[in-house]
C-alpha cells in the first residue's frame, strides 16, 4: 500500500477520532484522551500525505517561464546528466 494512501487513511481516522472524542468530551465520558489521540493521528496522517506528495517520482523542477517541447520549449525529459 503506498505511503500516501496510508497517510490519507490516518488523516481520515484522526478526523473520526477527534469528532468522537469531542462528542465524548461534551457528554459524560473520557473524551479528552480520545481528542488528543485523534489530533495526533490526524497530524501524523497530514504530515505523511504532504511528505509523500513532495517526493513523488517523475516530477521535474522547472524554472519559471520554461515551456514543454510541444509548445516550442526546450525541456530535456531525460533527467539530470
Amino acid at each position: 500500500m503506498p505511503e500516501r494512501r496510508i497517510g490519507t487513511a490516518l488523516a481520515a481516522a484522526g478526523v473520526l477520532l477527534t469528532l468522537i472524542g469531542t462528542l465524548l468530551y461534551v457528554l459524560p465520558g473520557p473524551g479528552l484522551p480520545v481528542v488528543a489521540t485523534g489530533l495526533a493521528v490526524l497530524a501524523a496522517g497530514t504530515v505523511l500525505v504532504v511528505v509523500t506528495r513532495r517526493s513523488r517520482p517523475g516530477r521535474q523542477r522547472r524554472a519559471p517561464g520554461d515551456r514543454p517541447p510541444e509548445a516550442g520549449g526546450t525541456w530535456d525529459r531525460s533527467g539530470p546528466a
